[in-house]
């Protein structure tokens, strides 16, 4: 219930008596709104659950992606590792000593250099991806299941329970109208006698 006491602490400010009741009323009107919804939304339980199982598949979606960003990453970042050993770790040995001091031997060498740099920021960069958006994204990914899994039983649970409680209102409904109908008769029939 929204009481006065409420009423100065929803509007960080002294509320007078005379605004009380616009404040109780409209409170109260909002409600009935947000009930309606509510009421609209309860309707469409298996709607907004299929939208809501949609949405995990597009978060699954999203964390295979970046998964196999990661792995392509770390595989690119391999074999330049794996180039950097085979051709230019044998070149050292063959072709380096007759180039040194050539500018051919500078470019190899420069070249060298920027393999072992693109294959360290490769791994770098799919190291970072997965501390900073897989291993979150999983965790997410799993407490968002785990909470929908949960809204889902409840919400089925629900539902059913609404269904059970309409069937027994219909019974109850015709049980009430057999009933009326048999009374009527009874008091026609004592009427007549």
């Amino acid at each position: 219930c929204f009481s006065s006491s409420s009423a100065h602490h929803y509007f960080d400010q002294p509320t007078p008596k005379s605004q009380f009741n616009f404040l109780f009323f409209s409170h109260h009107q909002q409600m009935a709104e947000r009930l309606t919804f509510k009421v609209e939304l309860w309707d469409k339980f298996t709607q907004v659950s299929k939208h809501e199982s949609q949405g995990v598949l597009v978060y699954k979606e999203l964390y295979n992606y970046f998964k196999k960003r990661v792995q392509i990453e770390e595989e690119y970042s391999k074999n330049l590792s794996r180039l950097h050993q085979k051709t230019f770790k044998e070149a050292e040995d063959v072709i380096l000593p007759s180039l040194s001091g050539y500018s051919l031997g500078v470019a190899w060498d420069h070249l060298d250099k920027s393999v072992l740099a693109e294959g360290q920021a490769h791994a770098t960069f799919a190291t970072n991806l997965t501390n900073s958006v897989l291993e979150p994204a999983k965790a997410m990914l799993k407490d968002i299941e785990d909470r929908l899994k949960a809204v889902h039983s409840d919400g089925q649970r629900l539902t059913n329970e609404q269904l059970s409680s309409i069937k027994n209102l219909e019974k109850a409904k015709n049980n009430f109208h057999k009933l009326k109908r048999e009374a009527k008769e009874t008091k026609q029939s004592l009427e007549e006698a």
